[in-house]
């Protein structure tokens, strides 16, 4: 079964069009979107935002920082938007609607290991505490299970960390420390080797590979070209400008 397709009249589709282009121009021009938000922006997509957050890790590893994520799972995020305070939030902004809500979200912190994991913690547990106050506050619900926390300190620090372990809280719960976490596609691993993120990489094509060579003879070289680009190329490229630096072994 499929669902119903819309079929727009011509006028609604150019004022839909019109509407679009003025709500998304409205934010920029009026500093409205955090400096770090990468979703629903001209010129911005989940490589931005992937490209600025590891090449920042990657910067606090070279002066010997370790940094602190953690990565916020909302409840139904889009479902549970409150109409009211929308509104209210829009009527402040001047306009009648406007989308600008991205449920991706990532905390981060890095510090000198001098200073330890203690002040590390600490800020970001008030950071964290900042954003369930917030949450509350626009009727949204933190998924306290799937809110991970991950401690990127490289090969070469790791070693001489005695203890590795952020000490965090949410919704009463200690969140769980992982050594890797998929963000916006990519598995991030405490290390940035990618290793994880190329072993997966290595089996999803492994299987689609097998596809192709599966049907290779029963569909013209164009159909094959096609099947390549769509489910192979794309995927083999997503975020390579972030994980092509992995281990030489791969």
């Amino acid at each position: 079964m499929h669902g119903p397709i819309t079929v727009l009249p011509i006028l609604s589709k150019l004022l839909e069009k019109h509407i679009c282009d003025h709500l998304c121009d409205f934010p920029e021009e009026n500093a409205l979107l955090h400096r770090f938000q990468s979703g629903v922006r001209k010129f911005h997509s989940t490589g931005t935002a992937l490209i600025r957050l590891v090449d920042q890790l990657l910067f606090d590893l070279d002066k010997s920082k370790v940094s602190g994520l953690v990565f916020i799972d909302y409840k139904k995020a889009f479902d549970l938007i409150h109409h009211g305070l929308l509104l209210e939030k829009l009527k402040a902004y001047g306009h009648s609607t406007v989308d600008i809500y991205a449920d991706d979200t990532t905390l981060s912190l890095s510090s000198d290991m001098t200073n330890g994991l203690t002040v590390m913690s600490s800020a970001l547990q008030q950071d964290l505490d900042d954003v369930s106050r917030w949450s509350a506050a626009n009727k949204m619900v933190t998924n306290a299970v799937k809110t991970k926390c991950l401690l990127v300190t490289g090969k070469r620090i790791s070693f001489k960390l005695d203890n590795c372990s952020l000490e965090l809280k949410l919704a009463n719960s200690d969140k769980e420390q992982v050594d890797s976490q998929k963000l916006l596609g990519v598995t991030i691993d405490k290390h940035l080797s990618f290793d994880v993120r190329v072993e997966e990489l290595c089996k999803k094509l492994s299987q689609r590979i097998a596809v192709l060579r599966k049907i290779r003879r029963f569909i013209p070289i164009e159909q094959r070209t096609l099947y390549c680009n769509a489910m192979i190329k794309q995927v083999m490229l997503y975020g390579s400008t972030i994980w092509s630096n992995c281990s030489a072994d791969y």
